[in-house]
């Protein structure tokens, strides 16, 4: 191969790389973009749900007043007592053994 060949080469691989490296500076502008979109669309969201929820809270309750929904036993209740203001349907599911049934039965009995 003459100096000639490897200089072509090599303006043709740096044409190449160029051209990959202006590739990527526009895909990395399109999923900024997308990121962008997506992060306002889920405030959006989460800002409709808690006006939707009402701010309805869990709080004040006794163990007692626990124990009265279905399943829910001593020990649950006396979790869920000491875990309040409970102010979400997701926050009453992240107690440890309240499963997503118990947390809906808890959830409409005090709040619907």
């Amino acid at each position: 191969m003459t100096d000639t060949d490897s200089a072509t080469r090599g303006e043709a691989d740096s044409d190449y790389l160029s051209s990959i490296l202006e590739a990527v500076t526009g895909f990395r502008a399109q999923v900024d973009d997308l990121v962008e979109d997506l992060v306002e669309t889920v405030h959006r969201h989460a800002a409709r749900l808690r006006a939707d929820s009402g701010a309805q809270v869990i709080e004040h309750r006794t163990a007692a007043e626990f124990e009265k929904v279905p399943e829910i036993g001593s020990w649950l209740a006396q979790q869920l007592e000491a875990a309040q203001p409970i102010r979400s349907l997701n926050e009453l599911y992240r107690i440890d053994w309240i499963g997503w049934n118990r947390a809906h039965a808890v959830w409409e009995h005090f709040c619907d």
